[in-house]
């Protein structure tokens, strides 16, 4: 059996781990593995597996740093796509997909150049997905979809290749914030969202808002604003002047496209609350890239918040995919014991926000020093704590754990 080398920790774990494919069709023949490597060139160390559904296996042998498996797709000049896939990279060394752009069909004529790889490394008891928008050169007909082992990879353990995606893709780059709101607060104050976005390039441009809450729908319109050369835009409490806000208050995720061709976009927001009695009290919140969502992320920073009158934290995440997954929120000591967990399943492209988690999972605040997320698709978590001493929030950043455990 092949999936004899599979690591045991990987071989439980991963089936709850598989990526979405690619919204737009998938160019790409036979990208799932579902009954063997049909539709794909590969070298004879790369074999296919019933494992998980069907899956590729590449070995590290005959010749490190070769390319192990490829197909060629047409392409239309001067487009967007999306390269996806998900890979357990159980070795050392790594493996890496690339796509390289030529002016003929059938990948043939002369090579356009190629587009930066999605470069996949251990440790790896994971099974990784990323994914990146790429633009094709304007005089491109096809490209070559393949993967690569890089030099230094030496081990006999195999890596794991699923889901492989390359599809045209219809929004742009996305930038997404994790979490926002316009929306009653404590104490008489509401939240509001201001978001600040900078055009990096020379030329006027446009850019795209949308916001997945509860009430939004799955698929809410999306909103188009101009950006002029290298301006630097302020949307003061952009939930309640442009998505809906309203009096009721709205809270959700806040997604950001744009067309990556024209150069890039950075944003940046601040929630904080609106107080006519004295100033209000927020705190920043990142926009992440799609490559930053993730199946598993650990928060820190909770021991010694709030002194003696402590601290509550809300957590949440914004599933961006199209399928449902489930996330365990777990709640840990200092000495990295369980101290209560939370599970929930996220439905497509839902937001949802967890009050006083701590709480909820009955854990002590005061013995809480980190939060473990975990779940079956890449998503966006976020986590606040709020000092109970001043209602201050503190935006917490997520670090990445090597392994499921």
């Amino acid at each position: 059996m092949k999936d004899r080398f599979l690591p045991a920790a990987f071989i439980l774990l991963a089936a709850f781990a598989r990526p979405l494919a690619a919204a737009s069709p998938n160019l790409l023949t036979n990208g799932s593995f579902d009954h063997d490597l049909a539709g794909w060139s590969h070298a004879p160390n790369a074999t296919w597996s019933f494992a998980l559904g069907g899956i590729a296996l590449v070995f590290t042998s005959p010749t490190p740093g070769s390319e192990v498996l490829s197909q060629c797709v047409g392409v239309e000049g001067g487009s967007l796509y999306t390269v996806s896939a998900a890979v357990n990279a159980g070795g050392d060394g790594g493996v890496a997909l690339h796509v390289r752009w030529f002016d003929a069909a059938g990948c043939s004529g002369t090579v356009l150049g190629g587009s930066p790889s999605l470069d996949f490394e251990p440790p790896a008891s994971l099974f990784e997905p990323k994914s990146r928008v790429l633009a094709s050169p304007g005089a491109a007909l096809s490209a070559l979809v393949l993967f690569v082992l890089r030099a230094d990879t030496l081990s006999g353990v195999p890596f794991v290749l699923d889901d492989v995606a390359f599809a045209p893709e219809p929004f742009g780059e996305i930038l997404t914030l994790p979490t926002a709101a316009s929306a009653p607060g404590a104490f008489g104050q509401r939240w509001a969202t201001d978001l600040w976005v900078r055009n990096t390039a020379a030329v006027s441009r446009v850019f795209s808002l949308r916001i997945a809450c509860p009430s939004c729908g799955q698929y809410p319109a999306w909103i188009v604003l101009n950006l002029g050369p290298s301006e630097t835009r302020f949307l003061a409490d952009v939930i309640f002047d442009l998505l809906g806000g309203g009096i009721g208050g709205r809270a959700g995720a806040i997604e950001i496209a744009y067309d990556p061709r024209e150069g890039g976009l950075d944003a940046f927001a601040r929630v904080a609350t609106v107080n006519a009695d004295g100033p209000g009290k927020g705190t920043a919140i990142p926009a992440r890239t799609r490559g930053e969502a993730r199946t598993q992320a650990t928060f820190i920073g909770l021991a010694g918040l709030g002194g003696d009158a402590g601290f509550r934290v809300n957590a949440g995440a914004f599933n961006p995919n199209d399928r449902a997954t489930v996330v365990t929120f777990l709640v840990r000591d200092a000495a990295g014991n369980d101290l209560g967990s939370i599970e929930r399943s996220w439905g497509p492209r839902e937001w949802f926000q967890i009050n006083d988690v701590l709480a909820a999972a009955g854990a002590p605040a005061g013995s809480a020093a980190s939060i473990l997320v975990d779940a079956g698709l890449p998503l966006f978590p976020f986590a606040i704590a709020i000092d109970n001493r001043s209602g201050d929030p503190i935006w917490l950043e997520p670090g990445r754990l090597p392994a499921r455990y």
